[in-house]
C-alpha cells in the first residue's frame, strides 16, 4: 500500500514532458479461496521502456514482490511486444524467505479504441521452487475510461512445481500520470 500511495504523491512531480509517464494499478484479487491485494508501479519512458515495482499481500501478511526492468521491441503505439528482466522474492511480515530469484518476462498486447488486453508471461530461472512462485501466465482485459483513468479484469495462473496451480481472478484500476 505504501508504494501505491507513494507513486500517487510523487507521479505527477516525475511526469514530464519527454513522454516519461507513471503507470501505477491496484487490483482485488480471489486467489484459492483467499483474497489477495495486488499493486504496481511503473516509471514508463520514451517508447515504453520501462521501470517497475509490483507486490502481492493477502490476509496472511504472505507476499510475493518483484522489480524489473524492460523495454517495448515495438517501440510503442497500439501494439506492444515486451521483453523485461526481474528480481523477486517471497516473505511473511517483515521476513523474507529465502533468497531473491531473477526471471525473465513476455508481453503482447495490443489497444483498440477503448478496450485493451495484455498476455504476459513470467519465468523465475532456475528449477527451485522460488523461481516456480514467480513463474505465471496472466491475462488483462481492460476499458479506457478516459486517458488517465482504466478499469481491468485480470486473471492469472502460477505454474505447479512442487507446489500446486494457483490462480486469481480480480478486478483493478489503472491511473498514468
Amino acid at each position: 500500500m505504501l508504494l501505491l500511495i507513494t507513486a500517487l504523491l510523487a507521479g505527477p512531480a516525475l511526469a514530464n514532458e519527454d513522454g516519461t509517464e507513471i503507470h501505477v494499478q491496484a487490483a482485488a484479487l480471489r486467489a484459492d479461496g483467499a483474497r489477495q491485494l495486488a499493486a504496481s508501479a511503473r516509471l514508463v519512458g520514451e517508447k515504453d521502456a520501462y521501470l517497475g515495482v509490483e507486490a502481492r499481500v493477502d490476509p496472511r501478511h504472505c507476499w510475493m514482490g518483484r522489480v524489473g526492468l524492460g523495454f517495448d521491441v515495438l517501440g510503442g503505439g497500439k501494439w506492444d511486444l515486451k521483453l523485461g528482466l526481474f528480481l523477486g522474492g517471497t516473505g511473511n511480515g517483515l521476513e523474507r524467505d529465502g533468497g531473491f530469484i531473477t526471471g525473465t518476462e513476455v508481453a503482447l498486447g495490443a489497444e483498440i479504441g477503448r478496450l485493451y488486453g495484455q498476455y504476459r508471461w513470467l519465468g523465475g530461472i532456475g528449477g527451485s521452487d522460488l523461481a516456480q512462485l514467480h513463474s505465471e501466465n496472466d491475462l488483462t482485459v481492460g476499458f479506457r475510461v478516459i486517458d488517465e483513468l482504466r478499469v481491468y479484469g485480470q486473471v492469472i495462473r502460477a505454474r505447479g512445481g512442487s507446489f500446486d496451480e494457483r490462480r486469481a481472478m480480480g478486478l483493478g484500476v489503472a491511473w498514468r500520470f
